[in-house]
């Protein structure tokens, strides 16, 4: 139990920090202006004024936080759902995001679909989870 619920922990924080660290290679490479972060007008006027390539790596961001968290939270649990804690998480941050901001519709849709592609390629990615194996595979290593 306290194995999935690491993996669970760790493939949250995993998402987390790589979609942050994206996010902050989008601001370093799509600079914006300096903006009062607490008035929601300035928020939206920038979000609205921000190039295509910003979108863009905005949408990769969550693609990779949900691979990463996806990918993590699967190796350390060895369990296959336990993936889709962080990559929910990332989702319903995507929503959070794709319908706060006026952003084009592409952009949106690319968001929202970005987090599910992420956690299907960590899926794939990812060790074998231990329900997948044989009795004595399994037995081996669940003690390892």
């Amino acid at each position: 139990m306290g194995r999935i619920i690491a993996g669970v922990v760790l493939g949250i924080i995993a998402a987390f920090a790589a979609q942050a660290a994206v996010d902050t290679l989008t601001n370093l490479l799509f600079p914006a202006p300096a903006f009062d972060m607490w008035d929601k007008r300035q928020v939206e006027a920038v979000m609205a004024a921000r190039p295509a390539g910003a979108l863009a790596l905005t949408a990769l961001a969550y693609l990779i936080g949900a691979l990463a968290g996806g990918y993590v939270a699967q190796a350390v649990a060895r369990r296959s759902w336990a993936l889709w804690v962080p990559v929910g998480l990332m989702e319903l941050s995507a929503f959070v995001i794709a319908f706060s901001y006026p952003v084009p519709t592409w952009t949106k849709l690319a968001i929202i679909v970005a987090p599910i592609i992420g956690g299907l390629l960590a899926r794939r990615l990812a060790p074998r989870p231990l329900e997948g194996r044989s009795g004595a595979e399994a037995a081996r290593d669940a003690d390892a």
